[in-house]
C-alpha cells in the first residue's frame, strides 16, 4: 500500500491514505496494481461490495427510486478509485486496470461515480 500512496499525491496532489485504509477493510475489497518492469507504480485500482452506511452508496440512494436502487445498488461492486501515473496516460493502462479489477466479480451491478467535469474519465 505504501507505494500505492506514492502515486495518489501525483496523480491528485493530495493523499488517500486514511480512506485507502477505511475502504480495505470493506465486504468484497479488491485492488490492481501496474508496475513498470523498473518496479515503479504505472496505476491502480480499486474498489469493494457496496452497502448501505457507505458513502456514496447512500449518497446515491438518496437520489434514486426504490426501483433504481433494487435494480443498481442490490448486489452491486462500487468501482472507487482509478489513478494512471501521468507519463504513462493514454497507453490503455487505465482501461487494463479497470478490466483486471473486474474480473472475476460476482456481484450483479457496478458503479462509478466521478466528478461531471471530468473529461477523461468520461473518456475512458
Amino acid at each position: 500500500m505504501v507505494r500505492v500512496l506514492k502515486i495518489d499525491k501525483q496523480v491528485w496532489n493530495h493523499s488517500i491514505k486514511e480512506r485507502l485504509i477505511k475502504h480495505s477493510n470493506y465486504k468484497g475489497f479488491r485492488d490492481y496494481v501496474i508496475n513498470s518492469v523498473e518496479g515503479d507504480i504505472i496505476g491502480f485500482s480499486y474498489g469493494y461490495t457496496s452497502s448501505p452506511g457507505q458513502y456514496y452508496h447512500d449518497l446515491i440512494s438518496n437520489e434514486v427510486s426504490q426501483i433504481e436502487y433494487d435494480k443498481w445498488l442490490v448486489d452491486c461492486f462500487e468501482f472507487v478509485e482509478l489513478a494512471v501515473h501521468p507519463l504513462y496516460r493514454n497507453q490503455g493502462y487505465g482501461k487494463l486496470l479497470i478490466n483486471e479489477l473486474l474480473r472475476g466479480v460476482k456481484n450483479r451491478t457496478v458503479v462509478l461515480t466521478t466528478q461531471s467535469n471530468d473529461q477523461s474519465a468520461h473518456n475512458l
